[in-house]
């Protein structure tokens, strides 16, 4: 299979670029650096194109940033590298994560899937529960989470999975890792693997999902958006959470 490992840093963020670099080279797996988008750097006419103002007053409880509209380019670019290089899929991380020798499993473990969109790799902050999982190996499942954890620290994307995200991003009004929550407006299937490959972070924040966190100004009307924000989130994830693919169908059969 062609894959890549995308690394998404700032050209600021030399010292996170460094400790990555390391990361990776210590166990032998070739990169390729995606220069992060800085959202202050973003000329006015371009935000008006891909920031829907008007969906996010209407959609979210929050006003995005310019570190989160830059945050999100900065994982289209890499949905757009998969297409334009004809990868079946690549490694997606952000510039805060530390390897263990789990991760080097993750290339033996995409051979042995089939036709899915888009896999967390990584540890979530928090416990996250389960609802759902089906055995890859005799080690790591393949696992549907009862919510999908909020990060974007590590992914695996597919061709399929990300010509259906950059079809679906054109114009967005949330941040990029509140967009994965919402997987059935993208149309992808959102899968999770456990144990998680990467399990760890370095002790500093991540300049990109810094900047995706808590940067958007509350809205007006906030505490009724609020209510309304969550009402049609449960009500849309417990139809879709029905709608869902056994997760026997991601796996190919021996």
């Amino acid at each position: 299979m062609k894959f890549k490992v995308f690394l998404i840093n700032l050209d600021k963020s030399t010292e996170r670029r460094e400790k990555c670099e390391a990361e990776l080279n210590k166990y032998g797996i070739p990169f390729e650096r995606v220069a992060g988008v800085y959202g202050n750097d973003v000329a006015d006419e371009e935000v008006e194109r891909v920031y829907d103002s008007r969906q996010n007053q209407r959609r979210y409880k929050k006003v995005m940033g310019r570190g989160e509209i830059g945050c999100y380019l900065s994982h289209i670019k890499c949905w757009q590298k998969i297409v334009d290089d004809g990868l079946d899929y690549a490694v997606i991380l952000e510039d805060d994560f530390k390897l263990n020798d789990a991760f080097k499993d993750f290339e033996s473990l995409f051979e042995q899937l089939q036709d899915w969109d888009y896999v967390r790799l990584a540890f979530s902050s928090r416990n996250v529960p389960i609802c759902q999982r089906e055995p890859i190996t005799s080690v790591y499942d393949l696992v549907y989470y009862k919510k999908v954890p909020i990060n974007t620290l590590a992914q695996a994307v597919s061709l399929q999975g990300a010509k259906k995200l950059l079809e679906n991003s054109k114009c967005f009004f949330r941040p990029v890792d509140v967009d994965m929550n919402h997987y059935w407006e993208k149309g992808i299937n959102v899968l999770g693997i456990d144990p998680p490959l990467i399990k760890d972070r370095f002790d500093f924040s991540s300049e990109i999902e810094r900047m995706s966190k808590g940067k958007g100004r509350v809205s007006s009307g906030a505490l009724t958006k609020n209510i309304r924000y969550a009402l049609d989130y449960k009500v849309k994830f417990l139809y879709f959470e029905f709608m869902k693919k056994k997760l026997s169908n991601f796996i190919r059969k021996n």
